[in-house]
């Protein structure tokens, strides 16, 4: 692979933070309109519904595939094995859902579960066909590609997905703009990768392939099992409408993850692929992330959990207060991710998928240890005990990343630190403002300005404490945001 240069970084970590910038955007919006039109109880059922998709895409959901990133050189047979492979078992699984569907709905408790198999069947199908072109454009760094491909998608599935909410489609409006998601994302995908897919390969492909898999597949089963552990929890111990509350409040947490490190996470799988061989570089590399993302993430965070109790019924409704409290303990598990959320990047790079494992291994078992003890006070103690495991498995891939790059645990602790002091202290000057103003003003302007205030508190105090840093930290924004602007130029021309 060729050797990155901090140019080609910065430019493509532009166009993917742009391309999440429209995801967020687009999510937030469907949030908006759909979630206040369904309720919590249809968004309950629909994560139940998409608890299955996800069990059968540990499969074929890309964890294979990843395989075509890390790999140092990669032929034909690579990626028709990786294709064909993970293509046959989706098709398998899907048929195995259709004919379980019965079983499936006693298994759950929900009659409605056993006529979405079908759609669950063609996600699954859909997903497994994406996995190839999708990692050899990762693989390229063609984010800029991506940001456009997802930002259409996005934007066809939103319009569909509203439309046939207000015709009254019920759940079927969520499904359907999954399908259309993956749909035209898998036909531009294909055709941006121009890659038409074989069936010729070699037995040593294959080998080759599952060497690497082995360890992804088990990991992604237990990343799996810490993502639905609390999710099957509330259902069974709360019920429907609670699960509807920890649904959206999730949903808005991967919102602020995605948009805060997921282009730092997208590009770091193979930034470390490319760069395994030259340490220093990835080491730099690494503080800066952690630098940009948590100067950008620990002021939004702690922002946002403030203003929740204003912005979650003002965006979703009166039936959504009750998931107010829920949306603002989730929120502050993102606090971690902005630090260490693209550990496990880093060392799938590196080419250690058995310490990925053992890292989602850990959040597994700790979620089915705290969570049905967080469900005894309700949904909001779930999302406590998702707070403190976040934070319990944070020390634990700082090691990983210590031991493979040299790149020291507390010095993630420490970069994290220059950020994290002036928000805190922001965050509680405006939840003192708040306060103050509560009753005064109405709920969309008390917003704008608790936000205006918040941002103009927070650049104060940083500056403040951090102020030798000034100049590199205005040049580095400066820079960025030129090369941003540079590149959604050229990508409209």
């Amino acid at each position: 692979m060729a050797r990155l240069s901090r140019r080609s970084l910065v430019t493509q970590y532009a166009w993917a933070f742009s391309g999440q910038v429209a995801q967020t955007l687009l999510a937030l919006a469907s949030i908006a309109v759909i979630a206040r039109l369904l309720g919590p109880e249809v968004y309950g059922v629909f994560t139940l519904t998409m608890l299955i998709a996800g069990l059968a895409e540990i499969a074929v959901g890309g964890h294979v595939t990843d395989f075509l990133v890390q790999k140092p050189t990669v032929a034909d047979g690579d990626r028709n094995a990786a294709f064909v492979l993970t293509l046959s078992l989706a098709v398998a699984i899907a048929a195995a859902l259709v004919a379980a569907a019965p079983l499936i709905t006693t298994i759950l408790g929900h009659p409605d579960i056993a006529e979405l198999m079908p759609a669950v069947a063609v996600l699954i199908v859909l997903t497994a066909a994406a996995n190839v072109p999708t990692n050899l454009l990762v693989r390229g760094m063609n984010f800029n590609v991506l940001a456009r491909i997802d930002t259409a998608t996005g934007l066809t599935a939103f319009i569909l997905g509203t439309a046939l909410a207000y015709a009254g489609a019920g759940i079927w409006s969520l499904l359907s703009m999954e399908i259309a998601r993956r749909s035209l994302r898998l036909l531009f995908v294909a055709i941006a990768a121009k890659w038409v897919p074989g069936i010729s390969f070699r037995r040593h492909d294959v080998v080759e392939l599952w060497t690497f898999a082995r360890s992804r597949l088990l990991g992604a089963f237990f990343q799996y099992l810490a993502q639905a552990t609390p999710r099957l929890v509330i259902q069974v111990m709360l019920g429907t409408q609670a699960l509807g509350y920890f649904a959206v409040a999730s949903r808005l947490l991967d919102q602020a993850i995605g948009l805060i490190t997921g282009p730092l996470v997208a590009i770091a799988f193979p930034a470390a692929a490319r760069t395994k061989d030259d340490l220093e570089q990835l080491r730099g590399l690494l503080a800066r992330a952690i630098a940009t993302s948590t100067a950008i993430a620990w002021p939004a965070i702690l922002g946002f959990v403030v203003v929740s109790p204003i912005a979650v019924p003002l965006l979703l409704g009166p039936d959504w207060v009750g998931a107010v409290v829920t949306v603002q303990i989730l929120t502050l598990t993102a606090l971690r991710s902005s630090a260490s959320g693209f550990n496990g990047a880093i060392i799938l790079g590196l080419g250690r998928a058995d310490l990925r494992m053992r890292l989602n291994l850990i959040n597994a078992l700790l979620g089915l240890l705290l969570c049905p003890l967080g469900a005894l006070v309700g949904v909001e103690g779930v999302a406590a005990a998702m707070l403190v495991r976040a934070f319990i498995s944070w020390p634990v891939g700082a090691a990983y990343v210590e031991r493979l790059t040299g790149f020291a645990a507390k010095q993630q602790f420490r970069i994290a630190a220059v950020s994290a002091v002036p928000a805190v202290a922001m965050a509680l000057s405006i939840e003192i403002l708040r306060r103050s103003l509560g009753g005064l003003l109405g709920a969309p302007l008390l917003a704008l300005i608790l936000i205006a205030c918040g941002v103009i508190l927070y650049v104060a105090f940083w500056a403040a404490l951090n102020f030798r840093q000034l100049p590199r930290a205005v040049g580095l924004a400066t820079g960025l945001l030129c090369r941003w602007r540079r590149n959604i130029r050229v990508g409209g021309a």
